[in-house]
């Protein structure tokens, strides 16, 4: 519903429950490491030991794994030719503050222009976010991935006209691991399925220890093969 009006901003929220509703297993998003969302800090050492003070902006944070950056895994490229706003100026951010597949929360994504002018919609769809989830080797089924268009919004609209559109899910199926398919699937490796998986490639300083040892061997077979020809 862009034309004819065009489009001045737009929001997607992600319903988080979407990535437990496949038939094992839980997609989580890359960069996430055990947030916890109660446990407010200002730095580190407001957090037990191991665990570091993530703040997403402003002053407060919260505690969570020492490997916790969502935002290597959820963002907005705005150099995409196919981005929405390419090439005009924007505001932008995306909420990573949340992530609970329970009740459903889960990242969003937001952005308006800071222009008079707006574009008008050019089929295809256009890009708008990137999110890329991580998938244990437990996963499988089809996991459907909803986009949220309530007015739960992070964007200051004041009385602008704002149309809520309809919002298609992503749909993501994870096959189950299968011996012999020429594929190296997630949760197998060279031993339980050597059909698949090549063996990891022997490091360098092996190689070359291969090779010395190789020419230590020829080396004291020459000495031998010398000393018998000297003692006949």
């Amino acid at each position: 519903d862009w034309d004819p009006v065009g489009i001045k901003s737009y929001q997607a929220s992600i319903d988080a429950a979407g990535s437990t509703s496949g038939d094992a297993g839980t997609l989580m998003p890359f960069g996430w490491d055990d947030l916890d969302n109660s446990a407010f800090c200002h730095d580190d050492l407001d957090c037990p030991e191991g665990r570091v003070c993530w703040i997403p902006g402003g002053f407060q944070g919260f505690c969570a794994g020492p490997n916790h950056h969502p935002e290597d895994g959820a963002f907005i490229d705005e150099d995409r030719s196919d981005y929405v706003f390419h090439g005009i100026p924007t505001l932008g951010a995306v909420d990573l503050s949340k992530w609970d597949p329970l009740i459903g929360m889960g990242f969003r994504y937001g952005v308006t222009v800071v222009w008079l002018g707006y574009p008008a919609y050019v089929a295809p769809p256009k890009y708008g976010g990137t999110l890329t989830l991580v998938v244990p080797p437990e996963a499988a089924g089809t996991f459907t991935m909803e986009l949220l268009g309530y007015p739960d919004t992070f964007l200051v609209l004041g009385n602008q006209w704002v149309v809520y559109p309809d919002l298609t899910a992503a749909l993501i199926t994870v096959l189950p691991a299968e011996c012999g398919n020429d594929i190296c699937d997630s949760g197998e490796d060279a031993s339980s399925c050597p059909e698949d998986c090549l063996p990891p490639p022997i490091p360098a300083t092996s190689v070359w220890g291969l090779v010395v040892l190789t020419l230590l061997v020829l080396s004291v077979g020459k000495v031998l093969s010398v000393r018998r020809r000297v003692a006949v």
